[in-house]
């Protein structure tokens, strides 16, 4: 994305604005509108952060998916097959 819009209406073009504006929408869409602080690039060397907005996959619901997965189907993007999921068992999951 060239350009984008910020909160006031000014046209954002520097790459840092607009990410920064991108991380700020999603966060008050789903936040429920509590305020991001834009961090300094000396505040996170060290650390990785975490901008993703995605539940954790429980162990229950992989286990329940294991059991309806069918033998003898075509292989995921990671090439193992079902089988090999089933047969590992506890380890599998």
């Amino acid at each position: 994305m060239k350009f984008i819009k910020g909160e006031d209406g000014y046209v954002l073009v520097k790459e840092p604005d607009i990410k920064f504006r991108w991380l700020t929408y999603f966060s008050n869409l789903f936040s429920g509108g509590k305020e991001v602080q834009q961090e300094s690039d000396d505040n996170t060397q060290g650390r990785q952060r975490n901008n993703c907005y995605c539940r954790s996959i429980t162990m229950g619901e992989v286990r329940t998916t294991l059991k309806k997965m069918r033998r003898a189907k075509a292989v995921g993007p990671d090439n193992i097959p079902i089988e090999v999921r089933k047969c590992l068992g506890e380890d599998g999951v």
